[in-house]
């Protein structure tokens, strides 16, 4: 069971650091509850550049910086 925590705060990290597409989005939830995250872009070319991730269920937001997403609590 550890081991498996393990590979899966692993995976977590990975997607953080992947470059931020818009059908990315499916993928990613709330390092918090499990919900999906809603997307809000203020700035985009190609990729999401600048935005805001946000949880409804438990109000945590994750900004989206120079397209990379900072999913961490």
């Amino acid at each position: 069971m550890v081991l498996l925590s393990k590979k899966l705060l692993v995976h977590k990290l990975l997607i953080c650091y992947q470059k931020m597409l818009e059908s990315s989005i499916e993928f990613l939830r709330c390092i918090r509850c499990g919900s999906k995250l809603e997307l809000d872009v203020f700035k985009f070319d190609k990729e999401i550049e600048e935005g805001i991730l946000e949880c409804k269920k438990c109000k945590l937001t994750f900004p989206i910086i120079e397209k990379i997403p900072i999913l961490w609590e």
